[in-house]
């Protein structure tokens, strides 16, 4: 019996408000094959605002191309001067993932395409 190969996906972004509805994000997927292949790709660029968040639209294609979700992290915003007054940023995140590497298919195939 063969051992499992797995190869790896990271997908972070943050945000800032530009003007009602738009948000301009800075997003970003980069895929880690079991090859040692490091492919990057950014979805989204600040300055350039678009009316939906990249991230939820990412998550959802991703899962549907067979990642799973490993974990998330979030940033971390200083809400007052003492070290009790941080909480969690939710524009500022990555989420980690996995799949069983397939013969044949590279770690950004299918490519993830937001448009």
């Amino acid at each position: 019996m063969s051992e499992q190969q797995w190869e790896y996906c990271e997908l972070s972004i943050s945000s800032w408000k530009t003007s009602k509805p738009n948000w301009s994000y800075a997003c970003h997927v980069r895929y880690y094959s079991h090859t040692g292949e490091d492919l990057y790709r950014t979805l989204a660029e600040i300055g350039k605002p678009i009316p939906y968040d990249p991230f939820v639209k990412a998550m959802g294609l991703l899962g549907g191309m067979g990642w799973e979700l490993v974990t998330v992290q979030h940033g971390e915003y200083a809400g007052g001067m003492s070290a009790d007054n941080y909480s969690i940023r939710y524009d500022n995140r990555t989420a980690y993932f996995k799949r069983r590497v397939m013969q044949g298919r590279r770690a950004n195939e299918p490519i993830l395409r937001l448009e």
